[in-house]
């Protein structure tokens, strides 16, 4: 499959990329990642758990082929 993870390494490392970073607040990185997201073409938000987790679905401007993100904040970071 094309897919990629940040949670991988353990079952699956082909797949694996290092996790996005940020500096400061949790809760302030995550409101700037869904202003983004609310601000980009093409996009749906399927679900979102506030300050924790982000499930989206963008889609390709011509054909609409569908791409689904997760996106995790854990409290332990």
């Amino acid at each position: 499959p094309n897919c990629i993870s940040s949670q991988s390494w353990k079952y699956n490392f082909i797949h694996r990329v290092d996790p996005l970073v940020y500096e400061g607040e949790r809760s302030i990185a995550f409101q700037k990642l869904k202003a983004f997201i609310d601000q980009s073409e093409n996009v749906h938000i399927d679900e979102i758990k506030e300050e924790e987790y982000i499930r989206l679905t963008y889609f390709t401007k011509v054909l609409r082929f569908p791409d689904r993100v997760e996106l995790y904040f854990p409290k332990d970071t």
